[in-house]
């Protein structure tokens, strides 16, 4: 690979880690993308790290690593929460990224289905959500992990792996922080003020995020909002020959033919 290729930055969701990318991978290379996924401090290899308490903390992190990646495309690609650090990366530092793209992104605090209710609304308790964190038996989390998937698809092994490396505190600020973020200002909102490019990507099958917001912001950008009707709220790991394909078209690459 030379270094004039378009280097994607890839930043997990919350609750995950660089492995979530692990089946799109190889369709971006074959693309002839260069993936480098991107841990936020509190997850997977960086989980000892302090975990930030704002989205602006967190594009701060995810800078450092990415300004030390080869190539003279960078394209940031964030899957849910980490959109919104995409976003953040652009508004604090423009020149760092020629685009972003996210995919299956909240828009508005409103549009986090279940971050307030279920399971999520109860672990994000201060008291028994640490407790439920801590007692809960495999089967629990996995079975909070169906929503982030189409309703027919399988919570993956290494989803919930990650969820139980994840602490109480790292989820529960991350959450936290996407609140904030998202009522400070929303993500349409945000986009609008960008000077740097961005993509959208969503699984019509999202459980996670409202239909209507996603809607409204397929009617406001048009033409840059892509719809997987196959997946759900992971398509980077449910159709991952679709999504490298919409992601190559969003940076200009020649995208394989995605698999039927």
């Amino acid at each position: 690979m030379s270094d004039t290729q378009t280097t994607l930055a890839l930043i997990h969701g919350l609750g995950g880690s660089r492995r979530c990318w692990d089946l799109i991978t190889p369709a971006l290379v074959a693309a002839g993308l260069r993936p480098e996924p991107v841990e936020l401090p509190g997850y997977g290899e960086n989980r000892r790290r302090a975990t930030p308490r704002t989205i602006e903390e967190m594009a701060e992190a995810a800078s450092d690593a990415i300004g030390r990646l080869r190539g003279e495309r960078i394209v940031v690609v964030g899957h849910s929460m980490g959109g919104l650090v995409a976003t953040a990366i652009a508004e604090r530092a423009a020149s760092l990224a020629e685009r972003i793209v996210l995919v299956n992104s909240s828009l508005t605090v409103a549009s986090r289905l279940t971050a307030h209710k279920g399971s999520e609304g109860l672990i994000r308790k201060p008291v028994i959500g640490r407790i439920a964190w801590r007692v809960a038996p495999r089967a629990k989390l996995k079975s909070g992990l169906r929503s982030a998937f189409a309703p027919s698809f399988p919570v993956p092994d290494s989803f919930v792996d990650d969820l139980r490396a994840c602490s109480w505190s790292t989820f529960t600020r991350s959450s936290a922080a996407m609140d904030l973020y998202l009522g400070e200002r929303s993500l349409p909102e945000r986009l609008d003020a960008l000077d740097t490019p961005a993509s959208l990507i969503y699984g019509m099958q999202d459980l996670r995020v409202d239909h209507d917001a996603i809607d409204a912001i397929c009617a406001e950008r048009p033409g840059t909002v892509t719809r997987i009707d196959d997946a759900g709220h992971s398509p980077m790991w449910e159709t991952p020959q679709v999504a490298a394909a919409a992601i190559a078209r969003a940076v200009g690459a020649p995208a394989e033919p995605a698999a039927a």
